[in-house]
């Protein structure tokens, strides 16, 4: 179950990067032969790792080639000047050059990872001839989603370059991967493959990384088993080794900062300390009159009765389970539970003694991460959704359906408007008949309140109080739920709006600049689509007017 106490930052054996030094500083401190994935989700974590990458390099009198994709040469060329680079004659003297991914690593139309390695090795002789002392590459990998030939063979060239290339010569390269862009399993690969790997402005020492001789041997799914049972393993020893160390120094004395209980065969407490009041809410004397039945769901009671059951049968300790609880207020949280038994002189069990600690900020994390990784795949499937469809309602309801598929929100609904601000059409996906509230809303020219502000403000407008939208089908769908809701805009013309319902407790900075984004892409496409059907008008009234001059 792991350890329910709040995550402690990582020692410094799990970074190469000890704590208070910057990233700048931690990108100078690599050496040739150094192979590094970047796993970014914003421009600023990419240029963080990237541009500085390159820059470093050039002062240090290293050969630099840059592989763009989604990035353009211009660009690159822009933020190396914002370093500090002159950039003309870094790319005039050849020490500099900036080239497409796509023509690199699929010069011949396919990918093949031993060519890709023959070039490399070719680069960095041509590198030491020239008097460089090491070359330095980074790439844009987002080629690799245009499904060239053998492209798949991807994972495979980053294995060969741990082997083959890297080991032997004086290069360092750091790979590029937008998470937000790459399937999950190919995000797994990619930390599979490169021993260092930039994330959230830090460099690790990977502990997931596997050599090539493992990952190269056909059998990844045998090396996989055996690197996760080598960290049970590890995982187990410490785990021992600390109930131990309980067992010898007093569990309740060196866990203080938890709730501590002892109660009879039947579930009733005989002895708690001021932790367990804390996490339960109650005093001590109204804990002592308790079972636990009382501040335990009811769906979740005959669970904890086996769990306790099976430790006066067999005699084993109940380690690490996880439940909900009812708090006196009526609140709910999460505590994680290690129970003993208590013995008599004859060694007949007599009831229970444990610790109890309070997990549910971990949970809520543990909940919040998976919503995020929801709406990240979520946000990936719009945006290839919106680089295919070029029809208007069914882009929009392609949108609503991608964003609650997987329950990554509750409920999605688009309203498109006039330039009066009165509803034209609008789309849907989770709400059903419950939508049919705001459609009438919507047919009578009213605007729901969360429209009517979003119409008023640049950011995301959170509605928590069902009493401003009473008849709101979002804030029904999600108990303790927060309304989203934001105008569809781009550059000064507003479309319409998109809103949409999740947990109060997800809602952070990051959650609504995702959501901001989204409704910006969502907004550039209908400027897209518009842009593109007044083309399409003007083309054909310009065919209209050519044969009406034949004639």
């Amino acid at each position: 179950m792991g350890d329910s106490r709040k995550a402690k930052r990582l020692p410094d054996k799990f970074s190469i990067q000890p704590s208070g030094k910057s990233l700048f500083r931690m990108l100078e401190a690599l050496k040739p032969h150094d192979h590094l994935c970047l796993i970014y989700e914003s421009w600023r974590e990419w240029r963080a790792a990237t541009v500085p990458f390159i820059s470093i390099g050039l002062r240090r009198g290293e050969k630099c080639s840059y592989f763009a994709d989604t990035s353009t040469a211009d660009e690159i060329r822009k933020y190396l000047a914002q370093e500090g680079v002159d950039v003309i004659s870094a790319e005039k003297s050849g020490q500099l050059s900036i080239l497409l991914a796509a023509e690199a690593y699929t010069g011949e139309g396919f990918f093949d990872p031993d060519r890709m390695i023959a070039l490399l090795i070719s680069e960095v002789e041509k590198a030491a001839a020239a008097g460089y002392a090491a070359l330095r590459v980074t790439g844009e990998m987002a080629w690799v989603l245009r499904g060239y030939p053998s492209s798949e063979k991807l994972l495979e060239c980053e294995a060969k370059l741990n082997r083959d290339f890297f080991p032997r010569y004086p290069c360092l390269a750091i790979c590029q991967y937008n998470r937000r862009k790459f399937d999950p399993e190919i995000i797994k690969g990619v930390i599979m493959t490169h021993p260092l790997l930039v994330r959230d402005d830090n460099i690790y020492s990977n502990f997931y990384y596997i050599p090539p001789e493992g990952f190269l041997t056909g059998q990844l799914a045998e090396v996989e088993v055996q690197h996760w049972l080598s960290n049970i393993k590890q995982q187990w020893q410490m785990r021992t080794s600390l109930q131990e160390s309980e067992e010898r120094y007093r569990t309740i004395l060196e866990q203080m900062g938890d709730g501590y209980f002892e109660a009879d065969l039947a579930g009733n407490f005989t002895l708690v300390n001021d932790a367990l009041c804390r996490l339960l809410g109650y005093s001590r004397e109204e804990l002592l009159s308790m079972n636990y039945k009382q501040y335990t769901p009811p769906e979740q009671q005959e669970a904890i009765f086996k769990a306790y059951n099976r430790m006066y049968r067999t005699g084993k300790p109940i380690l690490h389970l996880p439940y909900e609880i009812i708090r006196k207020d009526g609140s709910r949280g999460f505590a994680d539970t290690s129970a003993f038994p208590i013995r008599n002189d004859k060694g007949e069990i007599i009831g229970f003694r444990g610790i109890r600690r309070d997990i549910t900020e971990r949970k809520q994390a543990e909940d919040r991460i998976q919503h995020l990784t929801l709406m990240l795949r979520a946000i990936r499937n719009v945006n290839q959704l919106i680089t295919k469809e070029k029809d208007r309602g069914r882009l929009l309801k392609g949108v609503c359906n991608r964003l609650t598929r997987g329950r990554s929100y509750f409920g999605v609904w688009i309203a498109l408007l006039d330039e009066s601000g009165r509803p034209v059409t609008y789309y849907e996906s989770g709400l059903g008949e419950d939508f049919q509230r705001v459609v009438n809303m919507l047919q009578r020219g009213e605007l729901p309140h969360c429209v009517w502000q979003a119409l008023r403000q640049t950011a995301v407008v959170v509605t928590t109080d069902v009493a401003c939208c009473k008849d709101c089908p979002l804030l029904a769908k999600c108990a303790e739920g927060a309304q989203l809701t934001v105008r569809l805009e781009h550059e000064g013309r507003t479309y319409g709006v998109l809103s949409t319902a999740i947990p109060a407790a997800f809602i952070t900075d990051e959650e609504l600049a995702l959501f901001q984004e989204v409704a910006d892409d969502i907004a550039n496409a209908l400027y897209h689509i518009e842009v593109e059907q007044e083309l399409e008008r003007a083309e054909v009234e310009k065919r209209q007017l050519e044969l009406k001059a034949q004639v």
